[in-house]
């Protein structure tokens, strides 16, 4: 049993401002939980897969991935988000449409999983993240 966790959004509807706040809030509530992130490190030669706190990641694109927890270090499905609006612009415009906005209004899909039912699904939000 799990929960199904959808993010669809109209990003032609949403300047680029709006956009940057809600991401600017998604990272208090990515540092308020243990959350992991997938990193590869080099020990011995090897490319190690390692289980690291979630952070936004700023390389190439400013962007966080959620896989799992720390606290009970379980891995599970990954949950990313983008900083940049345009990203959900050029990369999936078109996959599906709303049926109640004319046609060129276009949905994307940001989020689209069943999270499994584990434990750090379940968690209380802490009281930073209730309004």
């Amino acid at each position: 049993m799990g929960t199904y966790i959808y993010l669809s959004i109209l990003p032609n509807q949403i300047s680029r401002a709006e956009w940057e706040q809600v991401y600017e809030e998604s990272l208090t509530l990515l540092n308020a939980f243990p959350f992991a992130q997938i990193e590869k490190r080099d020990y011995f030669g090897f490319q190690v897969p390692v289980y690291t706190r979630a952070r936004e990641m700023t390389e190439k694109d400013r962007y966080w991935r959620i896989s799992g927890d720390l606290q009970s270090k379980q891995f599970a499905e990954s949950f990313k988000l983008y900083r940049d609006l345009e990203k959900y612009k050029t990369n999936r415009k078109g996959e599906t449409s709303d049926i109640l906005l004319a046609d060129e209004h276009n949905t994307v899909s940001v989020f689209d999983s069943k999270t499994q039912g584990l434990n750090y699904h379940l968690e209380p939000l802490p009281k930073c993240c209730i309004s």
